[in-house]
């Protein structure tokens, strides 16, 4: 295999990455709205005032969780 076609197939492999980062980028997007609304209604419900850094927290976790599941997938780890 000649080193130009190896380039250009790594090239490919790292566009189609980097497209299905932002297609999992978009869905957490949605996501994100949604995950506010119910954490905002859990604590309302409980009457409980949780500071902003737990929240974030939590957010964080979820997220990054989320994120990767989704490098795994892609690479064929799950």
């Amino acid at each position: 295999m000649k080193a130009g076609s190896c380039i250009q197939e790594v090239e490919t492999c790292i566009q189609t990455f980097r497209g299905h980062l932002e297609d999992e980028r978009r869905e957490l997007k949605k996501d994100e709205s949604k995950v506010l609304n119910l954490l905002s209604a859990f604590y309302k419900k409980d009457s409980l005032e949780p500071s902003t850094d737990q929240m974030t927290v939590s957010i964080i976790f979820l997220y990054s969780s989320q994120l990767l599941f989704s490098v795994l997938k892609s690479c064929g780890r799950d």
